[in-house]
């Protein structure tokens, strides 16, 4: 859960050097997880367009396997 994945970035964090696009990497990825608007994101990174805000979003297998059995219909 969310919770896994902060404790796992802190673990990451406290072993190698942070660079400042990693918090903002961190800040979207959770705020995706979290489900805030991307919009809202957004503004707190200080981009006015959605393609450079994705560029700092990661998703990992669970999200992205919720994500699809939402999309697609169960047959």
């Amino acid at each position: 859960g969310l919770g896994t994945r902060i404790a796992t970035l802190a673990k990451t964090a406290s072993r190698t050097r942070a660079s400042f696009h990693s918090y903002r990497t961190t800040w979207q990825t959770l705020n995706d997880a979290a489900g805030t608007s991307r919009v809202i994101a957004r503004a707190v990174l200080g981009h006015t367009g959605a393609a450079i805000s994705d560029t700092y979003s990661r998703t990992d297998a669970e999200r992205a396997r919720k994500a699809v059995g939402k999309a697609i219909p169960r047959l």
